[in-house]
This record gives structure tokens, sequence and C-alpha cells, in this order.
């Protein structure tokens, strides 16, 4: 299902710099979006359309619109454009598992001959490395993300220099991360497969939680992200907004303007 908010500030987005000629992933936000409201409707023909517009495009498809676009498809009985599909979410990374719903079509047989060739196609042209780091510091996101709630909430104790500690080892993982291999996106690390579907990789939850304890990582280069196909439009909005409880001049401060919100009587200079 749609998200409620995501056509709205999509389509807000898209009114401000659809003009902007170095924006490579405009036309193809523009027709996604067009695509998206047809399927809302239940007009599978009219999305059909759309999506093959937006991957007429000359940029890298990505994940979650090719998942959508190969349902639309397989709504339409094209069975054509439903095995293209399905062979570029397999040559993105998608397993094999990901396509068992479509098992008793016509095109699955040769589609399951030639998987190999998908695979093989995946492996020498995509990072796999850089894929299982992001994975690893989603992980440590995660792992300090519960603690600080838990925190938050009087369950547990946390020192001050716990925190710092904590929301310092997850910033600079995913920065080193990034000097290393560059910023994430789907055009280096292809497709991610989680909880039975296609989805965008954690980046943006990691880039969030990054604001919130005090560090505007990137932030100049949020809509160059964007307009590269590295992060949604939504995400970069949500991004040009979002800020902890401080004034975003450091995970020290941060935790500070934390520990006087949730321990006054405790923090002390």
């Amino acid at each position: 299902m749609v998200k409620q908010s995501y056509l709205p500030i999509l389509l807000f987005f898209l009114t401000i710099c659809y003009g902007q000629q170095d924006c490579l992933y405009n036309n193809y936000y523009h027709f996604v979006a067009k695509g998206r409201e047809a399927n809302e409707k239940q007009n599978y023909k009219e999305a059909a359309k759309y999506y093959a517009l937006a991957f007429n495009e000359p940029v890298f498809p990505l994940g979650e619109d090719l998942q959508t676009a190969l349902k639309i498809a397989d709504k339409n009985n094209n069975d054509e454009l439903a095995k293209l599909y399905a062979v570029q979410l397999a040559k993105g990374g998608i397993p094999l598992k990901f396509f068992n719903l479509y098992s008793k079509h016509k095109w699955y047989s040769s589609f399951y001959e030639s998987f190999h060739e998908y695979e093989s196609f995946y492996l020498s042209n995509f990072d796999s490395a850089a894929k299982e780091r992001l994975l690893q510091v989603r992980d440590l996101d995660r792992e300090f993300n519960e603690k600080y709630h838990l925190w938050r909430e009087g369950n547990i104790e946390l020192t001050l220099q716990e925190l710092i500690e904590g929301a310092t080892t997850v910033t600079e993982a995913f920065e080193q991360l990034c000097k290393e291999f560059g910023f994430p996106t789907e055009q280096s690390l292809g497709y991610f497969y989680f909880r039975k579907k296609v989805e965008e990789f954690p980046v943006g939850v990691i880039l969030v939680h990054t604001y919130q304890r005090g560090t505007l990582l990137f932030y100049d280069q949020l809509q160059q992200f964007m307009c590269n196909g590295g992060l949604m439009p939504e995400l970069e909005q949500t991004l040009q907004t979002i800020r902890g409880f401080g004034d975003s001049t450091g995970i020290e401060q941060e935790m500070r303007a934390r520990y006087k919100k949730y321990r006054k009587n405790v923090l002390t200079d």
C-alpha cells in the first residue's frame, strides 16, 4: 500500500525542482509518482504505462519501483514485461525465493533456467562487501537505538559518556563506510531483499538517527544524492528539517541536551 504522505510530498517536490536539468532522476520520479497514483486507484493499464516511461529514462531503476511494476505487469497478464522486470531484479541481487509467487507463470521456466546467469551478473557488477558493511552499521544503529529508548523510558541506566560513545560508534562506522566505498546506493550495492520483499536500504534510517543525534552528516549533499537516485525525494525533504533536542553541533552537545531533558537531577558538568 502506498504511504498516505508519499504522493503529496513527492508531487510537491517535483513542482519545485522538476525544471532542474542537472537532476538526473527528475523525470523518473515524476513518472513513478504518476504510476503509483494510478496503481493506488487500481488503474493498472495506466500505471504500467507510467512505469514503462520511468524505466525508459537513462537512469538506474530502483528496486521498490521494479517490484511494484512486476506486480502490475502480472495483474495485466503481461508476461513479457513481468519477465523483464524479474530479470532486472535478479541481476540486482534479489534471490530466487522472491520469485516463487510466479513459479506457475509461463515466463518463469526460462527465467529459472537462466537464473545462475543473473546471479553471476550481480556478483560481477555490484559491491557485496559494501552491502555487508552497511548491514553491520544498521545492526550497530539498531542496537544503540534500542538501548537509548530503554534508557529514555527509565528501564535501564546509561551514563552520559556511554550515550556519547554509543552514538559516536554508529556515526563513525557510517562515515568510514562512506569513505571506503562511497555513499551507499542501489547503483553500487544492488537491491535489498528484506522481510520477503524488495525494500530500500536502511541508509535513510541511519541518517535520520544521525541527524537526531546531533550530526548533520552530508547535509549539503542531500539534494545531489536525491537527484542521483541515492535518496528518495520524501526522505531528502525530511532530512532537510529533522533535528534532535540540541542545536545540531555534535553528539556530545546533543546527548547533554537529552540528559537535561530526561535526567535533570543526574547531569553534572
